[in-house]
């Protein structure tokens, strides 16, 4: 965006009016950015790590069953 926008979106660059916005619209961003990664910082997060934790044990165990169906395999073909 360009300072002419910029001025015209915010009422200027100078005035009270543009700088809270400014700053209300960073905190806004910030706040879908990154405000997932401080924990407690949502209500949501409070069942985000037992969904982690969920996942996990589904990925390690999807991992073990690939690597049995490997062995499988491969002994299926040296018969």
């Amino acid at each position: 965006m360009d300072d002419e926008q910029e001025q015209l979106d915010y009422g200027g660059l100078g005035s009270p009016e543009a700088t809270v916005k400014s700053k209300t619209q960073d905190a806004q961003l910030e706040d879908e950015l990154y405000g997932d990664l401080v924990p407690g910082s949502f209500p949501s997060d409070a069942g985000l790590q037992d969904k982690v934790q969920e996942l996990t044990e589904q990925t390690q165990q999807q991992a073990i069953r690939i690597q049995d169906l490997e062995l499988d395999l491969e002994e299926r073909t040296r018969e």
